[in-house]
């Protein structure tokens, strides 16, 4: 008899379902049992991958999120995007306009709505949420507003450093 009101029970199998009920116990004699629960061991998510660059203007950068690999034994309800300042030293802090129930995977940070520099190259990195609480974050990539430069030229051969075992190549100055 015990007046704990814990118990860990190890050695389960992941995945699996297991039922639990108490009841109390006095010198009259015991109560009626607990409703039962239905319970499975769990943990949190694994981290998801860090986010994969898709797009970017002047005014918006398009990030795809991935869902984590593992969901921990318990669904996942939840993700969670977050910025850093834009420098290397500067903290992360959530990103209030990524909702992961409307925008799902796919997100467009947009410039004026989060009031973002142009130019500035920024570092994203999100995380999972199940009812076991946070997975770690990802890793971060870091993206800048503003379009990729122009696909370049192919290169040719230079007039200069071809021998029988070298290739001189020159390619063009990039425009933009």
């Amino acid at each position: 008899m015990t007046l704990a009101t814990s118990y860990i029970v190890k050695g389960l199998v992941f995945g699996n379902t297991y039922r639990f009920r108490y009841r109390a116990i006095n010198e009259v004699g015991p109560s009626g049992w607990s409703p039962i629960a239905y319970l499975q061991p769990a943990s949190v998510p694994s981290a998801p991958s860090a986010p994969q660059y898709s797009s970017s203007t002047d005014d918006e950068i398009v990030l795809e999120l991935f869902r984590s690999e593992n969901d921990g034994g318990s669904p996942i309800t939840n993700y969670e995007l977050w910025i850093d300042g834009g420098s290397l030293t500067s903290s992360f802090s959530i990103l209030g306009t990524y909702v992961y129930s409307t925008h799902g995977f796919s997100f467009t940070v947009d410039r004026v709505a989060n009031s973002l520099l142009s130019g500035v190259s920024y570092r994203f990195m999100y995380r999972a949420e199940n009812d076991m609480g946070y997975s770690d974050f990802s890793d971060s990539v870091r993206i800048a507003l503003g379009p990729l430069p122009s696909m370049p030229n192919a290169p040719t051969r230079h007039t200069t450093g071809n021998t029988a075992s070298s290739i001189g190549v020159k390619w063009d100055a990039l425009s933009s």
